[in-house]
């Protein structure tokens, strides 16, 4: 049986059409070429496949050939695209609380979480997760929200934020010094994850907007709203993506990711199963993945064995060896073509 697509909120594809018509381009011709109805992005409710946003933002790029383009399109976003969620984040006392409050209603902008707020040292890091597999408009797309996030925060606070460090895993671009000049800091870019951190005197900054009344109200919405969605079968591609955010120094955990998803761990292993998988075979896979990645990029063992979310990097090895009968030394070593430095022992 087919199961239903990847469904995102309509309302954050209209930044793409702003721009479009600020460059004087056809937006009709945009969303055809995506499948996509433009009338429907401006109805509130509506939901699209996320395969067709990810399409109209190819056809925009196809047409915009600049290096900036997820930082001109977070230039036009408003948290009005997020609803209700987005007059969460406004109404909470501080920024901190805003975004720990909105990132729980991320299933009115999608299916599944796609930003984690984690704390990291001197503040916290709020993790931007792709669906998978990875398109490379992605690469748009993860700047874009990143950008976006660094906007809000200047924007609610009335405050020149500048946060602590800016990750991106792609590659960068010739140059990035419009980048730079956006995040007011040096980016990195080839990271193994894709976050923006700020300073715990950042997320503790109050907001414009605060207010104790409306925020009741506004959660009250929010979470009517989510119960009224309808349930995907995309279970499995949700706790990937929440595996994604918890390795690494969160908890990743069966009962962890199943609050996170707001069921029982009981609940999540049973759909799970009729999915035809198990909680533990999407973890031990993912690592699996995340493991080779994490390798070709050169990370030391130690790295990425805290990345992968294992308590030491004996652990890790003996996993590896599983997975692919050679240690993580020697699987580098003969992917990057040269000699393997010595192995741990098992």
């Amino acid at each position: 049986m087919t199961q239903p697509s990847i469904q995102i909120s309509a309302r954050l594809a209209l930044p793409q059409l702003v721009l479009a018509r600020r460059r004087g381009l056809d937006e009709t011709a945009l969303c055809q070429e995506a499948g996509l109805d433009c009338s429907l992005l401006r109805e509130p409710e509506a939901r699209i496949p996320l395969s067709s946003f990810e399409a109209l933002m190819e056809a925009l790029a196809s047409r915009v050939k600049e290096p900036t383009l997820g930082l001109e399109l977070a230039r036009e976003f408003t948290l009005e695209a997020y609803g209700v969620s987005g007059l969460v984040l406004m109404a909470s006392p501080t920024l901190r609380e805003g975004f720990e409050r909105a990132f729980r209603y991320q299933r009115l902008w999608e299916d599944f979480e796609r930003l984690t707020l984690e704390p990291c040292e001197g503040g916290g890091s709020i993790r931007f997760l792709s669906h998978e597999p990875r398109r490379p408009i992605h690469r748009v797309l993860a700047e874009c929200i990143l950008a976006e996030l660094l906007l809000t925060t200047r924007a609610l606070t009335t405050m020149p934020v500048r946060p602590l460090w800016v990750h991106f895993e792609h590659e960068p671009p010739p140059d990035s010094s419009a980048h730079e000049d956006f995040f007011g800091i040096p980016v990195s870019f080839g990271a193994s994850t894709t976050e923006i951190a700020f300073s715990n005197a950042t997320l503790d900054l109050p907001l414009t907007h605060a207010n104790a009344l409306f925020l009741s109200f506004f959660e009250q919405q929010a979470k009517a709203k989510v119960e009224q969605l309808p349930s995907t079968s995309q279970l499995s591609e949700q706790v990937r993506t929440v595996l994604r955010g918890a390795l690494g120094g969160g908890d990743s955990s069966l009962v962890a990711v199943a609050a996170k998803l707001h069921m029982s761990p009981r609940s999540l292993q049973r759909r799970l199963k009729e999915e035809g998988t198990r909680y533990e075979a999407l973890l031990d896979g993912l690592r699996r993945e995340l493991a080779k990645v994490y390798l070709d990029k050169r990370l030391s063992i130690a790295e990425v064995s805290y990345l992968l979310g294992y308590a030491n990097p004996t652990v890790f090895h003996r996993a590896f060896k599983r997975w692919t009968g050679q240690s993580p030394e020697h699987y580098r070593a003969r992917s990057a073509g040269a000699r393997p430095s010595p192995q741990l022992s098992d």
